[in-house]
């Protein structure tokens, strides 16, 4: 374990490539949280990450630390802007941002927290050596919704493995997920899953320090994807494919912390993959679709979204204590939906 914040100069790099209470008078035992913060929220008696822009980040402890996050909505774009505010935050690292538009208002914002910004490419993977040079960790998250190609994706991240390799980066931790076509014998295909598996082989294979990470699904989808629609005879209704089986969740704004301590105890959790989870619930009767009427909905992803949910039935191992560990402060869906609140004024 590396304990203490100035025990020595290793630096570290990151690129990623996306209220109620039981006092209510809207609580009501068995009644799912989303349901009663909608009912909260109508009670005329009760008051009620960012994204973070393109990045390409890289850091140092108590050095060079550098992070990269992609633009875009809650499933692309928000986990390196979660790792560096984290890691900004901490204090014991220098944070090195790389960006493809240095001027971008996101950009700014991480300079004026502290971060040095660096411009790159994660297209062009020479143009990241800046970023990764002396470097002795990196936090890489690639992006599938962005590219819209799986190929295009673990090329990506193959070659920013394969560069970490040449310049001697000591740990990568890795935001990826299990490669669900090759788990379940080509039965199911979950691009934006297998993608993420088949860069979890090649950072093994090339004998690359490695510390895999597998976010499960994010809270912050019921803002958008996942968002609440209306019944025509009232009520909502969540288009969540799950039946009776639990989903983990967790909020993306949590895994910040989660890289903070992974970083400060490499030797502890390099080797390691981690199914990360706040939290195990059911989605029950008021999400009454299947997958098969899920991947018939009009918009692009659908079936790949439809094959995620069926991948979920299976229980992938997500580990809520081991998570708990990592960040001791991750909240509960009940306590991330009593801060967001505001994203459902409209229901």
């Amino acid at each position: 374990m590396e304990e203490g914040r100035k025990a020595n100069s290793a630096s570290f790099a990151v690129l990623p490539i996306f209220g109620t209470s039981q006092s209510s008078p809207a609580w009501r035992p068995g009644v799912s949280p989303l349901k009663r913060a909608v009912a909260v929220k109508k009670d005329p008696e009760v008051l009620w990450g960012s994204s973070v822009g393109r990045w390409r980040t890289s850091l140092r402890e108590l050095k060079d630390v550098s992070i990269a996050e992609e633009d875009g909505d809650f499933q692309r774009g928000a986990q390196g802007g979660s790792v560096a505010k984290a890691l900004l935050s901490d204090g014991s690292f220098h944070v090195r941002a790389v960006t493809r538009n240095p001027r971008k208002r996101a950009a700014r914002e991480l300079a004026r927290l502290g971060a040095e910004v660096v411009k790159a490419d994660l297209e062009r993977p020479e143009s990241l050596r800046l970023a990764l040079d002396g470097a002795s960790a990196i936090f890489l998250v690639t992006d599938y919704w962005e590219l819209g190609d799986k190929e295009r994706e673990v090329t990506q991240g193959k070659a920013v493995g394969d560069l970490a390799k040449k310049v001697g980066v000591r740990h990568v931790v890795f935001s990826g997920l299990e490669d669900v076509n090759r788990l379940t014998g080509g039965r199911l295909q979950v691009s934006h899953f297998d993608g993420k598996g088949e860069v979890e082989r090649h950072l093994r294979h090339i004998s690359l320090p490695a510390t895999c990470l597998r976010m499960p699904s994010y809270f912050e989808n019921f803002i958008e994807h996942f968002r609440p629609q209306p019944e025509p005879r009232g009520g909502y209704r969540l288009e969540i494919p799950m039946a009776d089986i639990p989903m983990d969740g967790m909020s993306v704004e949590d895994l910040g912390p989660v890289v903070v301590t992974i970083l400060k105890n490499r030797s502890e959790y390099i080797g390691k993959d981690i199914g990360l989870s706040a939290e195990r619930l059911t989605i029950q009767q008021y999400a009454e679709i299947s997958p098969e009427e899920y991947e018939k909905l009009p918009f692009p992803g659908a079936q790949d979204l439809a094959n995620m949910f069926r991948f979920y039935r299976m229980r992938p191992e997500r580990d809520l204590n081991l998570t708990r560990r990592l960040n001791p402060v991750v909240l509960g869906f009940e306590e991330w939906l009593s801060r967001n609140l505001h994203h459902f004024a409209d229901l």
